[in-house]
């Protein structure tokens, strides 16, 4: 292994770099695993030891060589280096589909794990402002666990994008503390969610362009839920409603 190739995979911990070279880095035998049963291209692995259930070629380096590339406290002894995929965003595409509008998600580990319960509901596109968190930060891709490399994940302009959005007749809601009660709320079974920021929420221009405001009943004492936790019971419930209510009811 060459001391530039070391040195391009080290700098991938970069949004910068990653955009540069179209390159991202996945480390972990499952989420490696996972990547290489994906459509998601990867270009190499590395790893400290062969692998016998990694069905393409590994480029062996030491247990120093590992440790200067991992972006890990604990690394697991292997990893891989995978091509960005390209997505198209088409509007049209999403009238009959659930949607995850995301407005400056700034934390890693949040970002993963929205990914991931979008993931689990189904949910095949969600859209990011430029200031949410890059989904392929390290951080990011370790804890979606597997679920970036199957849900699409777009950056554009969230204005455009949802006011482009009403015009086709798409309904909007957005995730707010002085929101509707969700459980009381009329819910389509398509449209597109808007989730804000963990502690400022959603910007006023894009708030305004939600055609209904809903928000999660407290039934304790705690002051919030995070944005990945208020993304899972928002989409638990939009998925719950179509299961048991038949066509025409909310």
């Amino acid at each position: 292994m060459s001391k530039n190739e070391m040195q391009m995979i080290r700098s991938l911990k970069n949004k910068k770099e990653r955009n540069e070279h179209g390159l991202f880095v996945v480390e972990g035998l499952k989420a490696v695993k996972e990547l290489l049963a994906s459509r998601v291209k990867t270009r190499s692995v590395y790893a400290v030891k062969q692998f016998d259930d990694i069905k393409m070629p590994v480029i062996i380096v030491s247990d120093g060589e590992f440790a200067k590339m991992s972006s890990m406290k604990s690394p697991q002894g292997i990893l891989a280096c995978a091509e960005k995929p390209s997505h198209k965003l088409s509007v049209a595409e999403l009238k009959n589909e659930l949607t995850l509008a995301l407005c400056g998600i700034r934390d890693p580990g949040n970002m993963g794990s929205i990914i991931r319960a979008a993931d689990w509901f189904g949910i095949k596109n969600v859209v990011c402002s430029s200031d949410t968190c890059d989904i392929y930060n390290p951080k990011a891709i370790a804890a979606a666990m597997g679920s970036a490399f199957r849900v699409k994940v777009h950056y554009t302009d969230p204005v455009i994008f949802l006011s482009e959005a009403k015009k086709s007749g798409i309904t909007v809601y957005a995730s707010t503390t002085d929101g509707g009660n969700i459980y009381e709320a009329k819910l389509s079974p398509h449209g597109i969610i808007i989730i804000g920021n963990e502690s400022k929420g959603i910007a006023e221009e894009i708030k305004a362009l939600a055609g209904v405001k809903i928000s999660i009943p407290s039934f304790g004492g705690a002051e919030s839920l995070n944005a990945a936790l208020a993304s899972a019971a928002i989409c638990s419930e939009f998925r719950r409603r179509k299961m048991f209510h038949p066509p025409g009811r909310d």
